[in-house]
């Protein structure tokens, strides 16, 4: 198991869209962040207009499984 030196946020994109774009001002305050986006956080963030551009330390991972 690897050892982490700094502690990391996890944060979910679901395609819910509830409260989406407050998340998502969220997660542009927190360093060390993982964010993990579902395929249906995706459509949403084109229906917003959203762009992943998150602070350096945060990392973006795609789920593109078929339950996503």
């Amino acid at each position: 198991m690897a050892t982490l030196h700094t502690p990391r946020w996890a944060w979910v994109l679901t395609g819910s869209g509830h409260f989406f774009t407050e998340s998502f001002a969220l997660i542009h305050q927190l360093e060390h962040c993982d964010v993990f986006v579902s395929k249906a956080a995706n459509e949403v963030l084109r229906m917003y207009k959203l762009k992943l551009d998150f602070p350096e330390t945060t990392r973006v991972l795609h789920d593109k499984t078929a339950s996503a």
